[in-house]
């Protein structure tokens, strides 16, 4: 019911998807204590865009083709600790990704896949 109440409030909406260069980009977040049990959890947005000039646009114009919300199992110590756990579970759902990205013939950059978060404590990873 919730699905139709959406598509009827909002009949126009719509996810385009342009041709890109297939580069995959991530941006992830993670909360520190917020969920019940002291847990902490981490959401990553997956994007494709094209080859970069500088960096990766912040807002890709196409689509997202994966999200990912999930707790970060154990107590991280502190804010800077949640969003490292974030980042790790992001490259790990990232791998399967990267091997379809592969083997479909879209080679990645050699530098890596862009990774962008909130705190700047883990900019250097």
């Amino acid at each position: 019911m919730q699905l139709m109440d959406y598509l009827f409030t909002h009949p126009k909406e719509f996810i385009q998807y342009y041709a890109s260069d297939m580069i995959l980009s991530l941006i992830s977040n993670a909360v520190y204590l917020a969920l019940p049990d002291a847990r902490s959890c981490c959401a990553t947005l997956y994007t494709l865009y094209d080859a970069p000039t500088s960096k990766p646009p912040s807002i890709s114009p196409n689509g997202l083709v994966h999200v990912l919300g999930k707790t970060i199992h154990g107590v991280p110590a502190s804010a800077s600790e949640a969003e490292m756990g974030g980042i790790l579970i992001s490259a790990q759902e990232a791998v399967p990704i990267l091997n379809t990205l592969f083997e479909l013939g879209h080679p990645q950059p050699p530098s890596g896949t862009t990774l962008e978060m909130e705190n700047s404590t883990a900019h250097y990873i």
